[in-house]
């Protein structure tokens, strides 16, 4: 039976993961998860891509906030919530990868705060519910997603993660793929056939595989390019123009709409196709 190892989300996009032992879902995945993300001056998302040393900065999450650490332990707070009475916020159009829509700039001290760890001008944003609506042909109708990449929830296995390393010649570790969800008891790649998987109580459909890009190798506590696994993955893993590894998924509501909680080390139900 496979089990739910780790469970991790990322509050603000391409910064480090927080990792839960229960998780409240809602339609767009992990609460919280990509609710931030920083964009340069034309509103274009920012990531590791080009700024490797964002995988550097540690977030915590606190009562009221979330708290982000750099290597020397300066930290800012970034809110979860603005205070009533003050100004409402601006509203700015974001583009990231196909996508513009709206968002709202958070925080004028972290925008300022990140902007001087990276010694570029960043502008720190916040989604809007249901202002970034996608359609895909991988699912039925129209739904609502963060900052995420591609889709709500990313599922990979640690026994898959192993073959990879063991294909390298070298530790890769489950967190450069940042994911969601990581699944043990698993056969490497079982993933790959799925077609759905219920986690206490909560169902989730597969949609498709999820490409890999060179973030996949910058390790953690790391602020460089490499070429693992991404040179290896590419020989082993490609289909057509994508290299690939882990799939993406849905959370579907129950009959009444909700969402359960899910948490780890509990069993999960495999469907195959």
């Amino acid at each position: 039976m496979a089990i739910l190892d780790k469970i991790y989300s990322f509050p603000i996009k391409s910064l480090g993961p927080l990792t839960h032992h229960r998780a409240i879902l809602e339609k767009e995945g992990i609460r919280w998860d990509r609710h931030w993300m920083l964009v340069d001056e034309e509103g274009n998302f920012i990531s590791q891509r080009k700024y490797p040393n964002l995988n550097l900065l540690k977030v915590s999450e606190l009562e009221n906030d979330f708290m982000v650490m750099d290597p020397e332990n300066n930290f800012v707070l970034i809110p979860k919530t603005l205070q009533q009475g003050h100004t409402e916020p601006v509203r700015f159009s974001v583009n990231l990868w196909s996508s513009t829509f709206e968002a709202e700039i958070w925080s004028t001290h972290a925008t300022q705060w990140l902007s001087e760890y990276l010694d570029h001008r960043v502008i720190l944003v916040a989604r809007i519910p249901d202002h970034r609506i996608r359609t895909s042909p991988y699912h039925g109708k129209p739904f609502s997603v963060s900052f995420v990449d591609g889709y709500p929830i990313h599922l990979i296995s640690q026994a898959s993660v192993e073959k990879v390393s063991e294909w390298c010649g070298e530790s890769i570790d489950p967190i450069q793929f940042r994911p969601n969800f990581v699944l043990r008891d698993t056969e490497a790649f079982e993933e790959d056939h799925l077609k759905a998987f219920t986690i206490d109580g909560q169902r989730f459909e597969i949609l498709k595989p999820c490409d890999r890009c060179v973030m996949t190798t910058i390790k953690p506590n790391q602020s460089s390019i490499t070429k693992e696994p991404l040179s290896t993955l590419s020989k082993k893993r490609r289909d057509g123009n994508q290299v690939n590894f882990g799939m993406y998924a849905i959370p579907l509501p129950d009959s009444k709409g909700n969402f359960n909680a899910i948490s780890v080390n509990h069993d999960v139900t495999l469907e195959f196709n």
